[in-house]
């Protein structure tokens, strides 16, 4: 398929500018064999407290399934009994122990808490079938803590101490409002305009994020957000050619992409956190580069791309950036 922008006329070259960024990179391309950006290998987990699971589900259990299950939570709470099974533990409130407890269930290592102990649990809401329901969270990890509350859209990862707030975020608008990210203040600083620094006509940032303080010493990262308009920029019997739209991004942002993005170009897919993502990649001399498309309905689409080289130092925040994309 070929690019169509009726409202600039620039034709098959609407997004070619956008190369000149990666010809430093041009040359012998290899496939990687994994995605560092994938969304399910990194989750993120929204804090929230047993208190407020537990008050929500005894109120209404049913409004409590529809706004919670699937959803990837860290709750703070208080243990109470292992579970027969031995495989979990049932977890209190906080403040108070309700009428009801969460069934925290998995095969995790070590269960060698006090009954009132203070935990963290990660992992993935569901609610079992029949009567009674119950509410459980499958363990994806979890630890004592000292806390005692959580803030608002608090998130962490289940193996990391570090809590990130999205209102400590900084929001930016893409599409015409269509679509927003949240980056954290040390990105500010390296921040760019796709085409106010001439680099396309795409609508989006350009991140130089190997220049902030965090980087490492030989080590190349940036990180390019963009939006593409459907109306604007495919044709009306294109719309519904998902993977040969994604593919026309890559292959007009890579030159001379090898086989991977030709007839086999099938994307890594999931869906997290409600959010449909696909994930390609390819590596150009020595650079990784990936791309991870997100579809605003049939509106447009998201693409994150992702140049880096040796171990990359700015994953987690990505990763967040991922989390908080709203369409």
């Amino acid at each position: 398929m070929k690019w169509v922008n009726r409202k600039r006329k620039r034709g098959a070259g609407a997004l070619i500018a956008f190369v000149l960024v990666f010809s430093l990179f041009a040359g012998g391309s290899g496939f990687l064999q994994s995605v560092t950006l994938d969304t399910e290998k990194h989750l993120i987990y929204q804090r929230v407290s047993a208190d407020d699971l537990l008050t929500a589900f005894s109120r209404d259990k049913t409004q409590a399934k529809t706004k919670y299950e699937g959803k990837y939570l860290c709750v703070l709470g208080r243990t109470g009994a292992l579970l027969s099974s031995g495989s979990g533990f049932t977890l209190n409130g906080v403040e108070k122990k309700l009428s009801e407890v969460l069934y925290c269930t998995g095969a995790y290592p070590d269960y060698s808490f006090a009954a009132g102990d203070l935990v963290l649990v990660c992992g993935r809401a569901r609610f079992t079938a029949g009567d009674p329901l119950q509410f459980q969270i499958d363990i994806a990890g979890v630890r004592k803590t000292t806390e005692t509350r959580v803030g608002t859209e608090e998130f962490c990862f289940a193996d990391s101490d570090r809590v990130v707030s999205k209102g400590s975020m900084n929001k930016r608008s893409l599409g015409k409002g269509n679509a927003a990210i949240y980056i954290p203040d040390s990105w500010k600083a390296v921040e760019g305009g796709i085409e106010e620094l001439e680099l396309g006509t795409a609508d989006g940032f350009q991140y130089r994020l190997s220049d902030t303080k965090k980087s490492t010493a030989g080590n190349t990262e940036q990180l390019f957000v963009f939006y593409l308009d459907m109306y604007e920029y495919v044709r009306p019997q294109d719309w519904e050619k998902t993977w040969k739209i994604e593919k026309a991004v890559v292959e007009n942002i890579v030159p001379n992409p090898d086989i991977f993005f030709l007839e086999w170009f099938i994307p890594t897919e999931s869906n997290t956190y409600g959010t449909n993502f696909h994930y390609y990649e390819t590596a150009y001399q020595g650079y990784s580069l990936e791309f991870v498309f997100a579809q605003d309905g049939e509106d447009g689409f998201v693409c994150f791309l992702y140049l880096y080289r040796a171990k990359p130092a700015f994953l987690d925040d990505i990763l967040y950036t991922l989390r908080f994309l709203e369409l």
